[in-house]
Order: structure tokens, then C-alpha cells, then sequence
């Protein structure tokens, strides 16, 4: 997160998401004072979803070598294709898609 707002200080999402989680979370404000960065490296990954075809969401991974944790982050430029798929599986979830017509038969 660090390097992230190091690369886009002036992104009001990640301002916001950092100040919610200093202020919410003794442990993350300790974190953020030490000034320590776990390495993080990005990447445009792809994925072939049965229904919505090819995704293509950014995939940044930050591995974080004293905790031995890696935590993988997809997201998409905003009003993408691949954010409005994203968008749709947030809130389908795991439900599967039906055509009209296999629901005919």
C-alpha cells in the first residue's frame, strides 16, 4: 500500500483507504509509522471466466517476506470491460448463468 501511494499520492480512493486504516487499527498505524515496504510487483494477468469470456484485470501481488503472506489485489480501470465482468460477479457471486433457451427445455 505504501508503494502504491508513493506511485499515486493523489488518488482520493487510496488516501481514504489508508486513513480509515490508520485511524480504525492500532497494529496497521504502528505498520504505517515503521515506514517499512513489503515488495510488490504488478502485472496484467488473464483469466477466462465459462460465461464472461477473457478478463483481463491488473494483478498486484505484495509478498511480504517477515510474515511469509502474500496478498493478491485484482482490480480494472474504471468503466472497462473487465470492471463492468468484475462488477456483475461482485454481486452474482456464485450463481450460474442460464440461456432462455436451455431454461425451455
Amino acid at each position: 500500500m505504501r508503494t502504491a501511494h508513493a506511485e499515486y499520492p493523489g488518488d482520493a480512493g487510496l488516501v481514504r483507504l489508508i486513513t480509515e486504516l490508520r485511524s480504525g487499527s492500532a497494529r496497521f498505524e504502528q505498520l504505517w509509522q515503521a515506514g517499512r515496504s513489503g515488495r510488490m510487483r504488478s502485472r496484467t494477468a488473464e483469466v477466462t471466466h465459462p460465461e464472461l469470456g477473457l478478463l483481463t484485470p491488473d494483478c498486484d501481488v505484495l509478498h511480504e517476506l517477515e510474515a511469509d503472506q502474500t496478498v493478491l489485489v485484482y482490480s480494472a480501470a474504471p468503466a472497462s470491460t473487465t470492471a463492468g465482468s468484475l462488477e456483475l460477479l461482485r454481486v452474482t457471486g456464485l450463481e450460474q448463468f442460464r440461456s432462455p433457451r436451455a431454461a425451455e427445455q
